[in-house]
């Protein structure tokens, strides 16, 4: 007789994934179900000529505003203008052209809140974010096929269901795409046909062009020593990042200045869902200070290089792909000024090279992470605001790889062999 019939999700891996499949669906159901009777809360008020205030009016704002910015030449010299790159917005352009006269015909606000209205109120912005969603989704889906052999569609399915997910859904955020990309880079880098490592490299360079902290997954370039490769890629990035700024009035420069506008201060350093270690500690200051000093919110900025410092130095030499991509989702997710929680997303990557060998881990060592999957995808501890619950894990999470990569000798080991190969190249030559 079985102790605890319970513990089978902690050795078999179909168990694990029915009971994501459950908890996150039925989560997802009952935001649903609250969205829903809202949604006709208002349209009833609507229909009877009374007032209602829309609770949420950033709903899918994301999408509409990169959609309006992407139709404009003066995005970047608006008032409070774009701090999206310039190859994010002609990503977008396809789906905008769609309900162009719909953008056309709405008055511009830095506050986007008004606008945004006025757009969800026409049924071509729906035809637009229907295609785009579903394009989204498909290519995850198809790519997570291929990140997980033969449980792929289980992944996916937890995955389109978790919190991170939804509130990229909510927001209409383009993240899902970037993600894919970079799923097509870890999938082709390796490749030995020619071909796809150039598409590879090229889907780095495009999900970096167009959000920035994917060059962090440069790190599975540099551990394999594919020199070469990581230089094509940054030049591919460069080319991608730059060049489309010139589609743009005002070019480079008021591209640059609105993104520093947007990474700075304490509307983002200070928002509640900004897991970054740069907000974590600016929010400890705010504890001590009633204004945050200009120097304090520079050391906060300057702990969170510190931390990349370490993190991209342990995950280009550590051996374990697992950790590699631990590293890479902290990074991702804790350096940047500006990291909402939606991208916890990219936890993704570490899940799958986990889940790849679960039934031969420990249910000690299984335990551990479904508390951890179930922490980054359970909606209910978002919806509480309870994002110290993703910062502190994805501290810990680091800050443990970081220290295992050191106890392991891992960096002496990494530089010792690429020595080696540099002193075998010489006598060869």
């Amino acid at each position: 007789m079985k102790r605890l019939p319970e513990w089978e999700i902690f050795r078999k891996r179909d168990l694990f994934f029915r009971f994501f499949i459950v908890v996150f669906s039925v989560s997802a159901a009952a935001v649903a179900s609250v969205w829903f009777c809202r949604l006709f809360h208002l349209a009833a008020n609507a229909y009877v000529g009374q007032d209602a205030e829309f609770w949420y009016p950033r709903l899918f704002s994301d999408f509409t505003q990169v959609a309006y910015y992407s139709v404009r030449r003066d995005a970047y010299l608006l008032e409070g203008g774009s701090s999206y790159s310039a190859i994010a917005l002609l990503f977008m352009l396809p789906f905008a052209l769609i309900f162009r006269q719909d953008l056309a015909a709405t008055e511009y606000s830095a506050v986007w809140v008004e606008p945004n209205m006025q757009i969800l109120a026409s049924w071509r912005f729906w035809v637009a974010f229907a295609l785009y969603q579903a394009f989204a989704y498909l290519l995850l889906y198809l790519l997570s096929r291929k990140l997980l052999p033969g449980r792929g569609g289980g992944l996916f399915a937890c995955f389109a269901a978790s919190a991170g997910t939804i509130y990229t859904f909510l927001r209409g955020n383009t993240l899902l795409v970037m993600l894919s990309l970079v799923l097509l880079f870890l999938l082709w880098y390796k490749s030995e046909r020619a071909w796809k490592r150039e598409v590879a490299l090229l889907a780095f360079a495009a999900a970096g062009a167009m959000k920035l902290y994917p060059l962090f997954f440069v790190a599975f370039l540099l551990h394999d020593r594919k020199w070469l490769s990581a230089v094509r890629g940054m030049l591919y990035f460069l080319l991608l990042y730059f060049l489309p700024v010139l589609f743009y009035e005002g070019g480079l420069i008021a591209y640059l200045d609105n993104l520093f506008v947007f990474v700075g201060g304490e509307n983002h350093m200070g928002d509640v869902s900004n897991i970054a270690i740069a907000s974590v500690l600016y929010k400890i200051f705010g504890l001590f200070f009633t204004e945050i000093p200009g120097w304090a919110e520079w050391l906060c900025v300057g702990a969170g290089a510190v931390f990349l410092l370490f993190a991209a130095s342990a995950a280009v030499v550590t051996d374990s792909p697992l950790r590699r991509g631990i590293l890479s989702l902290c990074a991702v997710t804790l350096v940047p000024p500006v990291s909402y929680f939606y991208v916890v997303i990219f936890a993704l990557i570490p899940a799958a090279e986990y889940l790849k060998n679960y039934e031969e881990r420990t249910p000690r060592e299984n335990s551990r992470f479904v508390l951890i999957f179930l922490a980054f995808g359970f909606y209910p501890i978002y919806a509480a605001y309870c994002f110290i619950v993703a910062s502190a894990l994805l501290i810990f999470l680091g800050v443990a790889c970081v220290v295992k990569t050191f106890r392991e000798r891992e960096f002496a080991n990494y530089f010792s062999q690429l020595f080696k190969k540099i002193r075998k190249d010489e006598e060869n030559a």
